[in-house]
């Protein structure tokens, strides 16, 4: 394969260092990563200002590390270099897209599994429906998804419950935490404080870190205990199916096996109607 060398830096950086290994392995519908556009002067210039305060020592340290990832940082180029590929060679089993954030030069790049996102879509299809207040056949909109002017995809993106169920956070955490976002607007103290929307933030996955950095999904838990909440408890046992799966083989040959990957990929359109 002549396109291997970046494949490999993009699939190790897309996932095997995040967890939208959830979403290729798992059960996690869809998972998304920042994709940054931002110049090298902007980054070490909006870095600066959050590190104002830093010890002269360590803001120098944290300045060289960051401009050290920034030269090392393809992400925009082997996700264009992806799409054109991806597009020619892998069997339509998981899609991706592009969308816009609230800042500049900020974009997630999104994965989703499409068997897995009709499914949840199906499952939960009386809540979604009214939450968009959109009929909808599951089968059909997942394979809109790459679609940016899809009015579903639109609805669900401005839709926190929806976007949480999607992401494989659970009704119940997806539940309040849509229900905090809103009632924050109307409220002018932080409701993170109030009983009613007490949760557990998964801020930082140090166990992650030891198992050859597959970290778990980061969301905001509304559980009493975290440790024993179902959707932490169900990452926790697919982390090690996937650390089985991938092992001590390579990694990219795996990942591009279970993405679908044909040298000569065909896919068919579904007739709906």
């Amino acid at each position: 394969m002549e396109d291997r060398t970046w494949i490999e830096k993009f699939l190790k950086d897309y996932f095997l260092t995040e967890s939208t290994m959830f979403t290729l392995f798992g059960s996690k519908p869809m998972s998304a990563i920042s994709l940054c556009y931002a110049t090298k002067e902007e980054w070490l210039s909006g870095y600066s200002k959050l590190i104002q305060d830093y010890p002269e020592k360590k803001k120098q340290k944290a300045l060289t590390g960051l401009e050290r990832y920034i030269d090392n940082y393809d992400l925009p180029i082997n996700w264009q270099r992806w799409m054109d590929w991806c597009f020619k060679n892998l069997d339509g089993s998981f899609s991706f897209s592009k969308r816009t954030t609230g800042t500049k030069d900020l974009f997630c790049i999104y994965v989703l599994n499409v068997q897995e996102a009709a499914w949840i879509l199906q499952k939960h299809y009386s809540l979604i429906s009214r939450e968009l207040d959109l009929e909808f056949d599951p089968l059909q909109v997942v394979l809109e998804f790459e679609d940016l002017s899809s009015s579903f995809w639109e609805k669900v993106f401005n839709n926190h419950l929806v976007q949480g169920i999607l992401h494989g956070f659970g009704e119940r955490n997806a539940y309040f935490f849509d229900r905090e976002i809103r009632l924050q607007e109307i409220n002018d103290f932080d409701l993170e404080m109030h009983p009613l929307f007490k949760s557990l933030g998964l801020k930082q996955d140090q166990e992650g870190k030891i198992l050859n950095d597959y970290p778990l999904p980061l969301f905001r838990s509304y559980s009493s205990n975290v440790q024993e909440d179902p959707v932490f408890l169900k990452y926790k046992r697919e982390r090690a199916e996937i650390k089985k799966i991938l092992g001590s083989k390579n990694p990219t040959d795996i990942i591009l096996h279970q993405l679908g990957y044909q040298s000569t990929a065909s896919k068919k359109e579904i007739a709906f109607n």
